[in-house]
């Protein structure tokens, strides 16, 4: 059974207790911050990743914290979640070979399958191909016809953006992938192109979204590689559900006319798990992610504050899960949004708040393009065309390293951002609508910086 207790305090469907706003809105004090925060990023967490145990007491760390508050749950069927359905990938390395007149070939050195990644369905195993039926197909200037490589393995040459960097994300190259779905496999020699991280995170296991995954094109099994060689290759690939949720929170708005606007505000509450290998530091080796999480509290400590004196707009606040896996959670509310996407004003994205200085926080603005958000949960609301404002910052020296820790955050400078950043959430919710920016043509694409 893959539901775990965990999620049960999630899945409870009550409704909070509404208090009566008293109108008094305190400031956000540091010793507040610092006592939720010190718990949520405990070694006790165990990194919070998410699709785990760890992620689930995550969420259910904010659950509990928001029943002692005057919120509404607005998750599924009246609870404060939202479960997400997800998958996980795992490519099996021992089943995973290539070589060549019996020489072995090295996975994430010589070779890696790009298995479901970069927007394709790629099979989930592929036993002992051998490319002694090849042709170079060279770049897609040049496409081949489609029977002319049904059958073969084809050689492809290393794709290019429009600015003429890399495209080892393939965004290029739909269209000839698609021309070419009748081969036997498509080789890319540009392995030593990609960024190492990017390399590893492929070879791990990962989290995906159930539907997207369905949805995406079919595509023959992609190769990456340094170079081109007739080598023999197998792989295999495990897929299994997954179990996690966010969490959605509301604070009605007070204002006849507004009250049915929403203002979305948003921090993720997962983050990366336990390390191993060279992310451990001496005996450290758990992800804390205190500044990673600072978001995740600030949203708490913000809710407690507008439920006592709620704004005209009302305030819906959401706690995404398996950010770190891509920022699916973000993506899934989007998609799929608790509350009617037209009603949805603007979008306030808090995550690494405690990184931002005040006066970053004061001066941020919103944001029409993609590519500074690509990296952001903001971006899934500006591709359905909400305005959506990022107050974040450079994480700074402990980000994405177990150091990430409360020793290092500055308590002092983390509550004035998050007063700041409440001032900006204020002046959205009590002020006139922002203007509707134009969404993606296909907001459901993937985001690509050129």
């Amino acid at each position: 059974m893959r539901t775990r207790a965990a999620l049960s305090v999630l899945s409870l469907c009550f409704v909070a207790p509404v208090r009566a706003p008293t109108h008094a809105r305190s400031e956000i004090g540091a010793d507040a911050l610092r006592a939720e925060l010190t718990a949520f990023a405990h070694d006790s967490m165990m990194g919070r990743r998410a699709g785990t145990p760890d992620g689930d007491r995550a969420a259910a760390f904010i659950a509990r914290a928001l029943e002692r508050t005057g919120v509404v749950p607005a998750g599924r069927g009246g609870a404060f979640a939202q479960p997400l359905p997800l998958t996980r990938v795992r490519l099996d390395a021992t089943h995973t070979t290539m070589g060549y007149s019996a020489m072995p070939l090295f996975l994430g050195t010589d070779f890696l399958p790009l298995t479901g990644a970069f927007g394709f369905i790629t099979p989930d195993s592929a036993l002992n191909v051998e490319a002694t039926s090849a042709v170079y197909a060279g770049n897609s200037s040049q496409l081949l016809d489609t029977n002319a490589v049904a059958g073969k393995v084809v050689f492809l040459a290393v794709p290019r953006r429009a600015n003429h960097q890399p495209d080892y994300q393939l965004q290029t190259e739909r269209e000839q992938i698609h021309q070419y779905r009748k081969a036997v496999a498509l080789v890319y020699p540009m392995l030593d192109l990609m960024p190492r991280v990017l390399v590893e995170r492929l070879m791990a296991p990962r989290l995906e979204l159930t539907q997207r995954y369905a949805a995406l094109m079919k595509a023959p099994p992609i190769i990456a590689v340094v170079k081109p060689t007739s080598a023999q290759f197998s792989y295999r690939v495990y897929r299994d559900s997954v179990d996690a949720a966010n969490v959605v929170a509301m604070v009605r708005g007070t204002d006849a006319a507004l009250r049915d606007e929403f203002v979305v505000v948003t921090a993720h509450m997962d983050h990366l798990g336990v390390a191993n290998g060279r992310d451990r530091e001496g005996d450290d080796s758990v992800f804390n992610g205190a500044v990673a999480g600072s978001g995740a509290i600030a949203l708490l400590e913000m809710a407690k504050q507008l439920s006592l004196a709620p704004l005209k707009r009302s305030i819906l606040f959401l706690w995404t899960t398996a950010h770190e896996d891509g920022l699916l959670g973000a993506e899934y509310f989007a998609d799929t949004p608790s509350v009617p996407r037209d009603r949805i004003a603007a979008a306030v994205d808090l995550d690494g708040i405690a990184a931002a200085p005040d006066s970053m926080v004061r001066r941020a603005s919103f944001s029409d393009r993609l590519a500074p958000l690509c990296d952001a949960s903001a971006w899934h609301f500006v591709r359905w065309g909400i305005p959506a404002l990022r107050l974040s910052a450079n994480r700074g020296e402990q980000y994405r390293r177990v150091t990430d820790d409360v020793a290092h955050v500055d308590f002092g400078a983390y509550a004035s951002a998050v007063n700041a950043a409440l001032e900006r959430i204020t002046e959205i919710a009590n002020g006139p609508r922002l203007a509707r920016i134009a969404p993606q043509p296909n907001p459901r694409t993937a985001c690509v910086t050129n």
